[in-house]
């Protein structure tokens, strides 16, 4: 879990993000070998029906997969979403997506699953902001935290419960 957060960090700095909440949307769309549409949009992009693309969501019960296109590039993906879900929820779901970009995910193992959740985590809701909330009353905690972070309820419980994160070498 260590690299997902690493990573993560690693983008909040070099993009330079110094505010909340974090856009995954607009970073997704910053890695140049990945195209981020909706279901609709790939759909006509990509020649397939919009319940073909549905079908990937299905068994995840997700609002987003990454697809690599055939006959493209080696590095060449495709991020489909479903944008008329819980913003808070599709926020993560991008946040996760992009995990997966980024750490170099070739499947869909839950090893793989619970890094690109970790990087998620860490990228919505970095340490430093988490630290702040460590110390008062949980519920109410999870309450700001989630909307300071535009994050859902439940993912600001689960947020709370995350252990810190050193940071540097050992």
């Amino acid at each position: 879990q260590l690299r997902a957060a690493r990573m993560a960090y690693r983008v909040l700095l070099a993009q330079q993000i110094r505010t909340l909440p974090v856009d995954p949307l607009t970073l997704l769309r910053r890695c140049r070998d990945t195209r981020v549409m909706t279901v609709s949009e790939a759909a006509a992009a990509l020649d397939r029906t919009e319940a073909s693309l549905e079908a990937l969501f299905a068994d995840a019960d997700a609002d987003a997969a990454t697809l690599r296109l055939p006959g493209e590039s080696a590095d060449a993906y495709v991020v489909v979403y479903r944008p008329d879900g819980h913003p808070a929820r599709l926020r993560f779901t991008l946040a996760h997506e992009l995990g997966h970009r980024l750490l170099g995910h070739a499947g869909a193992n839950s090893a793989e699953e619970q890094e690109a959740d970790c990087f998620a985590s860490h990228l919505l809701c970095p340490d430093p902001v988490l630290h702040a909330f460590r110390y008062s009353d949980v519920r109410s905690a999870a309450q700001t935290l989630a909307t300071a972070c535009y994050i859902s309820l439940t993912c600001a419980r689960v947020t709370l419960r995350r252990p810190p994160v050193r940071l540097e070498d050992d």
